[in-house]
């Protein structure tokens, strides 16, 4: 997104993922906008509106704060968009998925795919996962996971820089784990859940398994379902740029009847 785009913006400039629009007029009075840009996908991720009905005090100090803001930003400006390697988690590590259709063991290692497997360590460590849903399930191909139920703590996650490439050693095969990506290093928090051999699918794209099911594999054929392909992809299910934005709230409220994943727990 650029600038340019917003025709009645009055003042429009961008830090890092953040876009500031200030001086936007609207029918309620002034109104001061933040979005939030995922670098690898362009879109609109957040939009918090601040409308002030004649308040100029509260716009000029809005303003000074966003000034003080850039001059922050410009020392680390493309950091966020630049793709990054990882803290290393064990060589070789197994996880429990507490699912809402019981528990799956995950065994990661850093062999198949290093930088994979370290940021689902990570992710898995700090408790990213826990009560997050399987939003995009589709028998024969994928579940897919890794929106964080509050917007706050995605957002978190998608400020840092994306992973760097893994070079693909073991194939699609059901049972394993591979991130979603939107392109060359742009892997973030997104996993999937290979429900069927996609070999054929996925391999040449470079979506390089990091880990794989060695208990529970029964599970994954349990998830839900019905509501299919993503809306934004055409299909019936929920809109993963509202789970970003919204949460579980969305989810639950449209799409109750997914399945989540209660907990992780890294095991000895």
């Amino acid at each position: 997104m650029r600038a340019t785009d917003l025709a009645t913006a009055g003042l429009v400039f961008v830090c890092d993922d953040v876009l500031f629009e200030l001086g936007r007029r609207g029918r309620q009075g002034t109104l001061a906008v933040v979005y939030v840009i995922h670098p690898d996908s362009g879109m609109r991720d957040g939009v918090r509106g601040l409308r002030d009905n004649g308040r100029i005090m509260l716009l000029r100090s809005l303003f000074a704060f966003v000034i003080l803001l850039l001059v922050s930003c410009s020392s680390v400006p493309e950091a966020a968009k630049q793709p990054v390697a990882v803290k290393a988690a064990p060589a070789v590590y197994r996880i429990r998925l507490a699912t809402s259709k019981g528990d799956i063991i995950i065994e990661g290692r850093q062999e198949w795919a290093r930088f994979g497997a370290d940021r689902f360590y990570e992710l898995c460590r700090d408790g990213f996962y826990d009560e997050a849903r399987f939003f995009r399930v589709m028998r024969k191909f994928v579940a897919q996971f890794g929106i964080n139920g509050d917007p706050e703590v995605s957002k978190l996650w998608n400020m840092k820089g994306p992973l760097l490439d893994d070079k693909r050693v073991l194939s699609n095969q059901r049972g394993t784990l591979s991130f979603a990506k939107a392109g060359p290093n742009s892997r973030r928090t997104q996993v999937f859940i290979n429900l069927a051999d996609n070999g054929k699918l996925l391999d040449a794209d470079g979506f390089a398994p990091f880990a794989k099911i060695v208990e529970g594999l029964p599970v994954i054929d349990e998830l839900y379902a019905k509501y299919g392909e993503l809306e934004n992809r055409g299909g019936a299910g929920p809109d993963s740029g509202k789970i970003e934005l919204q949460g579980n709230a969305y989810l639950i409220r449209f799409f109750g009847s997914l399945d989540r994943i209660k907990s992780t727990v890294i095991l000895p």
